[in-house]
């Protein structure tokens, strides 16, 4: 049985390529370019009060606080991203 370890990433050999490759790699152009990515692909949409964006933050917290020990670097990636939302 797969172990979920972040956003539908589970526990197999590309999740894991994945989460290694955020944590050894200390690009801020890298960095920068996730964050931009991760909030295009919502696209055009509307902000009727900012709870979606506060949904979408906490989210992404908590999936930083998941990876936190284990992951910190891309923890701290997380974080960065949900201060963009809330």
């Amino acid at each position: 049985m797969e172990k979920t370890l972040y956003n539908g990433w589970s526990d197999n050999c590309c999740a894991y390529c994945k989460l290694h490759y955020f944590e050894h790699t200390h690009s801020e152009k890298l960095i920068n370019g996730f964050i931009s990515g991760k909030q295009s692909q919502r696209g055009v949409h509307t902000v009727p009060g900012g709870m979606e964006e506060k949904e979408i933050s906490i989210k992404y917290r908590e999936d930083a606080s998941k990876l936190h020990i284990s992951y910190p670097h891309t923890a701290a990636i997380l974080e960065k991203l949900a201060e963009c939302y809330w």
